[in-house]
């Protein structure tokens, strides 16, 4: 991929906009002071050869917008692709999770919003977040899971079936699991949810 067409952008102007590697490690300023779109920026040489790139915009407010770009790179003889099994779904407004439990670094996540808007945000290590929507797109570390359809723009907690068993207590000795006690659960504006362990 040479270069990126943008045709809108989100916040408020003047943008300066930015071209990384999916790590964030790697970040190259490709524009500075841009008022409108449509604006065409060239991908830096260095990540060219790159699968996947974010190209981030900042506003004049310091607010940072994140989309991950898969770069497709011809090759010469084309090669059959099989069919992409679509994900699970409900319709355009599920609870989806993004976990990035395992990775050590910061991913940008991005998805759809119940309403049709984009959200473009980052999920931090050792973290899950949940937000309703549907599209979702994450870093390579960054597990996503597709849940129950959201109810008023907010993720349903899962009801027991019948009275709940009286816990068998197990010893955690070598135990990769949390008891409840262990997770903090923070609520977002947006309608998102951060556990963090």
């Amino acid at each position: 991929m040479q270069s990126i067409e943008i045709l809108s952008f989100t916040g408020v102007s003047p943008y300066t906009i930015t071209i990384c590697d999916v790590t964030l490690t790697y970040c190259y300023v490709v524009a500075t002071g841009v008022s409108s779109a449509p604006i065409t920026v060239t991908v830096p040489t260095l990540l060219q050869p790159a699968a996947q790139i974010i190209l981030k915009v900042t506003d004049s407010t310091s607010c940072d917008y994140f989309q991950i770009i898969s770069c497709i790179t011809p090759t010469p003889t084309p090669t059959p692709t099989p069919t992409p099994t679509p994900s699970p779904t409900h319709g355009d407004c599920d609870c989806i999770g993004f976990n990035n439990l395992y990775g050590n670094l910061n991913y940008p996540i991005s998805l759809t919003q119940c309403d049709g808007t984009i959200l473009n945000t980052v999920v931090y290590s050792g973290t899950s977040v949940y937000y309703c929507g549907s599209q979702p797109v994450a870093g390579s570390d960054v597990t996503i899971t597709i849940g129950l359809p959201c109810i008023n723009n907010t993720c349903p907690t899962p009801t027991p079936p019948g009275p709940t068993p009286t816990p068998t207590p197990t010893p955690t000795t070598g135990s990769n699991y949390l008891s409840q006690e262990d997770l903090f659960l923070i609520l977002q504006e947006n309608g998102g949810r951060i556990i963090i362990t």
